[in-house]
């Protein structure tokens, strides 16, 4: 009986690996569905305990499964060869928008095998499957491509669609936040929250400080997990000590009326007057808080602004280790 340990292994190893290094929620998600909605028995089972489970999620409408069950009739694994009938499966998937699915049906029409010869029709999914894959995050294009051909041979075609994605994958992080924008606007690209999400953090892991300000909103707003040891109001705080001057009007705020963090006069101060010297206008606000503060406090907050390092050292008015920090 031919088992398919080594098919179902490869594919946990990639998809686990692909979710740390490239990062998308949404996938793992699938993937976890997907193994416990029956296909982890192909990982382990004969082709008699697993090949049932895989065609009860086909019949429930899976286009992963029907793209795993396309791959077992081309080769000819636990059924009968049939090329026709990988062909048709595989466009079961692709018509769900499965990046896989499409990717094995447009080889077939590269090659001319269960399907008719049209290299336009094979574009024309290569590039569906290539959008999908950036909506989501990849960072290795070509590698995603071989997991899902299970070979080393990726159609030229396919290289094509790919490559653009992956040249602002590997590019500077200036480029992934363009890249993430248009995606929020709908710039050309379909709209998508989630592939905004993904390519900003692409974009604040790569250091840019508009990108962090940004993913540190969108994480204390639940809308991702924490990455590392950085939590929301740690992304904000990087970048606004970076001189990203939203970064630090919104520190000032937040301080200021303690909105989403304990009141501190003090430290709403020295944010206001860090963010006036980078030319936002903001003398009322300072003046508010100066008519407020003792005049020992408004040195401490002169202080802390013209140092940045006082500002995560220990506060002797707030008595804590650091400057309290924002909480969803």
């Amino acid at each position: 009986m031919v088992r398919i340990l080594i098919i179902g292994m490869l594919a946990t190893l990639t998809w686990g690996i692909g979710l740390i290094i490239h990062g998308s929620p949404a996938r793992a998600q699938d993937v976890t569905e997907s193994l416990q909605g029956g296909y982890s028995p192909l990982m382990y089972s004969t082709c008699e305990e697993g090949l049932p489970n895989l065609r009860l999620n086909h019949e429930i409408g899976s286009p992963i499964a029907a793209s795993m069950l396309g791959q077992l009739y081309e080769n000819g694994h636990c059924v009968r060869r049939d090329i026709g009938r990988a062909a048709a499966l595989y466009a079961e998937g692709a018509a769900q928008n499965y990046e896989g699915a499409q990717m094995l049906l447009g080889r077939l029409h590269v090659l001319g095998q269960g399907v008719p010869k049209d290299l336009e029709r094979a574009r024309q999914l290569f590039r569906l499957a290539a959008l999908t894959l950036a909506r989501i995050g990849i960072r290795d294009y070509h590698g995603m491509a071989m997991f899902h051909l299970w070979s080393g041979d990726v159609p030229r075609l396919l290289v094509e669609e790919l490559s653009p994605y992956q040249e602002m994958a590997d590019g500077p992080p200036e480029r992934q936040y363009e890249f993430a924008l248009r995606w929020r606007e709908g710039q050309g690209l379909p709209k998508s929250r989630e592939a905004y999400l993904s390519w900003l953090v692409m974009a604040a892991l790569g250091g840019l400080p508009p990108a962090r300000y940004e993913l540190g909103l969108a994480r204390l707003a639940g809308e991702i997990g924490m990455l590392g040891a950085f939590d929301g109001a740690e992304w904000i705080w990087d970048a606004a000590r970076a001189d990203y001057l939203p970064a630090q009007l919104d520190l000032a705020r937040r301080f200021e009326g303690g909105n989403g963090t304990q009141p501190s006069a003090v430290q709403a101060l020295a944010w206001y007057l860090i963010a006036q010297r980078n030319g936002a206008e903001v003398s009322e606000a300072i003046e508010r808080l100066d008519s407020l503060l003792s005049e020992g406090e408004r040195q401490v907050a002169r202080r802390r602004s013209l140092n940045r390092i006082l500002l995560s050292s220990p506060s002797p008015l707030e008595g804590t280790p650091m400057p309290p920090l924002l909480r969803p």
